[in-house]
């Protein structure tokens, strides 16, 4: 059963790649600066 479960983790983790890089191509911005624009939104010190 343990097998089976990483299978699983390990095929929604490409999926997710895969629709990342898909958006990514559409808007232009990568996954690193989307999560640091996020971040930043998140511990603004204002």
């Amino acid at each position: 059963m343990q097998h089976r479960l990483v299978y699983l983790l390990n095929v929604g983790q490409r999926r997710l790649h895969r629709w990342s890089q898909a958006r990514t191509a559409m808007s232009g911005v990568t996954a690193a600066q989307s999560g640091l624009l996020f971040f930043l939104g998140e511990n603004d010190a204002h």
